[in-house]
């Protein structure tokens, strides 16, 4: 808006001619621009501004296929359930040796969910039982677990109820549950060795392994076993492993033990022959413990057995792992 004097028409218009420029009516303006669109997209393009087409149809197959293969973040690949075999390099195990590992590996389990090792447990419980029939016939096999493809099935069954999945449907190559947690199991607690031995000769303990006897099965699970046969040695070392021997001071050692379920650490003066058995019925003593729970002592990864000293089986002052738990009833 201007002064007074600026008036769009007469000697003061600040147009030539006194008066503005016509402008065209907004019909004829709609017309003009449309005309001139038309025209534009009639003219050829460079050919630097088209597109290509090809370019643009494989960008986009691409995408679909990268949109079609992506899982969600939520999903865990699980592939169908297959039997582990495997033969053994390093040393020989036989069958009370096994059984013997694989009960120590499940009650010692401290990870995970309990659920899911009692579900991993059970499904290969029936694949140990067919593994078994197959080598030595149908003695102790219950029902139709002989046949291997049903087995097979049963354990599948087993796994899905529980929501484990399996990357590799290989059990030793590890399972998860349905929260993510990875469930690490080693080849020999899954299946046996191609070249298990069939009876438990008297071979070297470094060959054969650990557990020869029945008795070694259940060590520590009978606190005051008594040997009919008797003899002073063998009296006083039943007295060494429940801990009420006569200890030379100047043989004793101190060990520090970790437990499980406290993570607290216990000094404990041993013997330098002591055996695993007594330092662990020491442990359920000194925590006040009561006799339904059980120790499992491990050294660098390695479950310690229980009729050997610490020394005797690599200890040299590391602090030693306990797993203290108590077996299910």
């Amino acid at each position: 808006m201007g002064c007074c004097f600026s008036l769009p028409r007469g000697p003061n218009s600040p147009y030539p001619g006194g008066a503005p420029p016509a402008q065209p009516p907004s019909a004829d303006l709609s017309q003009s621009q449309s005309q001139s669109q038309s025209q534009s997209q009639l003219q050829p393009q460079p050919p630097s501004a088209r597109p290509n087409a090809p370019d643009l149809d494989r960008a986009g197959s691409h995408q679909h296929r990268s949109r079609h293969r992506r899982r969600p973040l939520d999903q865990h690949i699980n592939k169908p359930l297959r039997r582990s075999e495997w033969t053994s390099k390093n040393r020989i195990w036989s069958r009370t040796a096994l059984d013997r590992e694989r009960t120590d590996f499940f009650d010692t389990r401290v990870s995970g969910r309990p659920e899911i090792w009692q579900a991993l447990n059970a499904a290969l419980e029936v694949l140990w039982a067919a593994d078994t029939a197959r080598r030595d016939g149908p003695y102790d096999v219950p029902g139709d677990d002989n046949n291997a493809a049903l087995a097979l099935a049963t354990a599948q069954t087993i796994l899905d109820a529980a929501d484990i999945t399996l990357p590799t449907g290989n059990l030793a190559d590890g399972a998860y549950d349905l929260l993510g947690n990875y469930y690490q199991l080693p080849t020999h607690i899954v299946s046996d060795p191609r070249n298990l031995a069939s009876v438990d000769e008297e071979i070297d303990n470094h060959q054969l392994g650990e557990a020869k006897t029945a008795e070694d099965v259940t060590a520590g699970d009978e606190d005051d076993e008594e040997d009919d046969d008797g003899g002073e040695d063998e009296a006083e070392q039943r007295r060494f492993d429940k801990g009420k021997a006569v200890v030379n001071v100047s043989d004793q050692i101190l060990v520090i033990i970790r437990l499980s379920n406290n993570a607290r650490d216990l000094r404990l003066d041993i013997g330098k022959d002591e055996s695993v058995r007594s330092i662990t019925h020491r442990i359920l003593e000194e925590t006040n413990l009561h006799s339904g729970y059980r120790v499992r002592l491990v050294h660098m990864g390695k479950i310690l057995k229980d009729k050997t000293s610490l020394t005797a089986q690599g200890w040299t002052g590391q602090v030693i792992n306990a797993f203290v738990y108590e077996p299910p009833r």
